[in-house]
């Protein structure tokens, strides 16, 4: 009798344990399973000014299987956020993204000092500095995130960061295999583009711009002719100018990516 009511008691208190340590346990799995692929990064340039960017990481991504890099930068006054839809075309695609706020835009508007910085008083000297910023957010990408081959990059820009995109191509500190370029122009804001599409050399990039948008869709047309490589040029009947073509033409999202994937 003693013995039954042994074993009784001794089946309940395992029950019990096997109660209490279900919640941790499942938590554990939980934890376990889950992998932090989207993340807040902060790049410091040399001149002092913090840079925001949202790095989008497919879960794929290991040490012995890295992913290419897109980094993705925003028109005159945007921000970051425009290309959310794109980033996780992206991501399905096996490719990380980084999307960077502009200094003066956004998130990235303060200097170390404590003191803001905004585009709407930068000089043609500040706007210069564009295309650094893009290298050097790529430089702390590299540092820390190993399991992204920043021997694999696209660039995307949108009006002033367009031409921005192509000027840091050109430099080839790294290897840029394809531009995507929104209402790109030949000079804007002291960034000239046609040589500096010449020298990036024979690699493939697209082109788009609005119809109605006339200043731009000249602009392209006549950057075109600088370009070594393949050009896909594609125009859209609405979209104004810049990132806003994106807003307004979502279908684009999935061009892009395809685009990218294509060529990374």
């Amino acid at each position: 009798m003693n013995m039954r009511i042994n074993i009784k008691r001794f089946i309940i208190a395992i029950l019990l344990v096997i109660f209490v340590m279900l919640p941790f346990a499942a938590d554990g799995a939980v934890k376990k399973k889950s992998k932090k692929t989207v993340r807040t990064i902060e790049i410091q340039t040399k001149d002092e000014v913090i840079l925001t960017g949202t790095l989008s990481i497919p879960e794929k991504a290991t040490v012995k299987s890295k992913v290419p890099l897109v980094v993705l930068l925003h028109s005159l006054g945007s921000n970051k956020s425009i290309y959310n839809q794109l980033a996780e075309d992206l991501k399905a695609l096996n490719i990380a993204t980084l999307a960077l706020d502009s200094r003066g835009h956004s998130q990235s508007t303060t200097k170390l000092s404590g003191k803001r910085t905004y585009w709407q008083n930068y000089s043609n000297t500040i706007f210069a500095k564009y295309p650094d910023d893009i290298n050097e957010a790529i430089d702390f990408v590299k540092e820390h995130y190993v399991a992204i081959d920043t021997g694999k990059i696209g660039l995307l820009g949108a009006d002033i960061t367009a031409n921005a995109a192509i000027l840091v191509a050109a430099k080839a500190k790294y290897n840029f295999k394809t531009l995507v370029l929104i209402s790109p122009s030949m000079n804007f804001k002291g960034l000239r583009t046609p040589t500096a599409l010449v020298k990036y050399g024979n690699k493939p990039i697209t082109i788009i711009v609005t119809q109605t948008d006339k200043y731009h869709y000249n602009n392209a047309r006549e950057l075109e002719k600088y370009a070594q490589g393949q050009v896909n040029f594609i125009t859209t009947k609405i979209g104004g100018t810049g990132d806003s073509i994106i807003k307004l033409n979502p279908y684009l999202n999935k061009v892009i990516a395809n685009w990218f994937a294509k060529y990374l």
